[in-house]
């Protein structure tokens, strides 16, 4: 059984290194901001896998269920589109 976090509203999240975000429920145009550390993402119906560093950030082009691990500790934030 996976565990989903369904997004409303803005979200500030520490991980620790290979801590792994629960499966992400997001809306298309939900947006994702490495605030500091190494992230790695993947999201549905996208072949590429994605790294994203300090002040990096990816909006998210598709609605569905996203993965996020951290590689270093990192904090993020998740933007929702509304």
């Amino acid at each position: 059984m996976t565990t989903t976090l369904n997004l409303n509203g803005n979200i500030e999240i520490q991980l620790h290194p290979h801590n792994v975000l629960p499966v992400i429920e997001n809306q298309s145009g939900t947006t994702v901001v490495c605030e500091n550390g190494i992230l790695w993402l993947t999201q549905p119906d996208d072949m590429k896998d994605y790294m994203l560093e300090s002040g990096e950030q990816m909006i998210l082009g598709t609605h569905g269920k996203v993965v996020i691990e951290a590689m270093s500790e990192t904090t993020l934030m998740i933007i929702s589109p509304n």
